[in-house]
């Protein structure tokens, strides 16, 4: 049976052994070696001067796949469905993901 804590781990049980799986361990099995006070997201500058240079045409925070040009939409869709851990409605991008692309 799985659980979630709140410190962000997941417990499960596997053939009888404990397992706990949590955001170190993921990083160290991955080897993304970087370190925890790395940032996630651009500041808003730095997204609000990228954006303009792929064509897009609304402002920022508000990231929305159907305002790039289709050959940018593309890449945006393909980096939704590939990095993006939402379930549906792949058609926004939040912060992270936005600023996730733009170092892509």
């Amino acid at each position: 049976m799985w659980t979630v804590e709140g410190s962000g781990s997941i417990d499960a049980k596997i053939l009888g052994k404990d397992i706990v799986i949590s955001k170190v361990v993921v990083r160290e099995v991955l080897r993304f070696e970087d370190q925890s006070h790395h940032p996630t997201t651009f500041v808003r500058d730095k997204v609000m001067k990228a954006l303009p240079r792929m064509s897009y045409e609304n402002e920022y925070p508000t990231v929305l796949k159907k305002l790039f040009p289709p050959y940018w939409r593309l890449l945006v869709h393909v980096f939704l469905l590939c990095i993006s851990e939402n379930k549906g409605g792949l058609d926004q991008l939040n912060q992270i993901q936005s600023s996730s692309m733009l170092c892509w």
